[in-house]
């Protein structure tokens, strides 16, 4: 039996804390009906919790899954569950501490957390590793902009809408 194989049969039956795990149809589902959009755009509700149900049941058979980490941190911050998100990045940090994406959503959770000089740190890490990081940029020039230092925010928001639109 190969590796995958093996980890599917011990991850057979394991659950996720949160209970109830979402099919690959319901998720499916799910995805396609967000078409890509934001979840709001959608017209109707969007469950967080049958996607972290999902990616749940990824890291009962690949714990350290990079992407299934983020991606379920972005979901928690969506239910305003920071502090769990922050785990989930830290978790990805420990691994690789140079993650810019890790950073700068571990800056994101801070902030949602008040904790606002510590997310100024991991934003400002993120942009060090990639000084044209649009996310992170413009996320440095919100928590500055909450910090009333609006002329600073302005210049960093102002840099990350021309490298989006670049990008674009």
């Amino acid at each position: 039996m190969s590796a995958y194989g093996k980890n599917m049969a011990a991850a057979k039956g394991k659950k996720p804390a949160g209970g109830k795990i979402p099919s690959r149809k319901q998720v499916a589902e799910k995805m396609d009906a967000l078409g890509g959009e934001d979840p709001g755009e959608a017209g109707q509700t969007f469950d967080y919790g049958d996607v972290i149900g999902l990616l749940d049941r990824i890291l009962a058979i690949e714990p350290g899954n990079r992407n299934a980490l983020n991606i379920k941190g972005m979901m928690l911050m969506g239910m305003g569950e920071n502090d769990k998100a922050l785990a989930c990045y830290k978790a990805i940090l420990k691994a690789n501490p140079a993650d810019k994406e890790a950073l700068n959503n571990a800056g994101i959770a801070m902030f949602g957390l008040g904790k606002v000089p510590e997310a100024l740190k991991y934003v400002d890490k993120a942009i060090e590793l990639d000084r044209r990081y649009p996310d992170a940029l413009m996320n440095k020039a919100v928590i500055l902009h909450g910090l009333g230092r609006t002329e600073e925010a302005r210049t960093f928001m102002m840099r990350a809408q021309a490298l989006d639109s670049i990008s674009s």
